[in-house]
């Protein structure tokens, strides 16, 4: 009779481990957590016709949003050394973001521009 009671322990029994994970990313509120040289998104604040801007670049997908909204975008293939444009338009201005590598290698960091007019805007205001 004891062999039968010990047979249906629950102590004796293997215990599922919890997988942990990750919410879905959100780009309203990811967009301004920097997660160090892996961040996957670029965040630009600043001031324009007296109303602020916030433009947020998604680095994987090139998604780009101003004030949350989704932006039209036109992307400029350069050659090797020249990189990437992105050319848009907020509230009439002409803006671009390029990107550069320094270095040859695949594993030099990238660089991010702003520039609204011809004027590069500072991306840590």
């Amino acid at each position: 009779m004891s062999v039968m009671l010990s047979a249906c322990r629950k102590k004796d029994a293997p215990k599922k481990k919890k997988k942990k994970t990750k919410p879905a990313p959100n780009p309203e509120l990811s967009a301004y957590t920097r997660t160090g040289e892996d961040q996957v998104y670029k965040t630009w604040n600043w001031t324009l016709d007296s109303r602020p801007c916030s433009l947020t670049l998604k680095k994987d997908s090139m998604e780009l949003w101003c004030n949350n909204h989704p932006m039209e975008t036109t992307i400029n293939f350069a050659d090797e050394d020249d990189g990437t444009d992105m050319d848009f338009a907020i509230f009439d201005h002409k803006c671009r973001i390029k990107v550069t590598r320094q270095g040859v290698q695949l594993t030099s960091p990238l660089f991010y521009v702003l520039t609204v007019d011809g004027y590069q805007i500072d991306d840590r205001a």
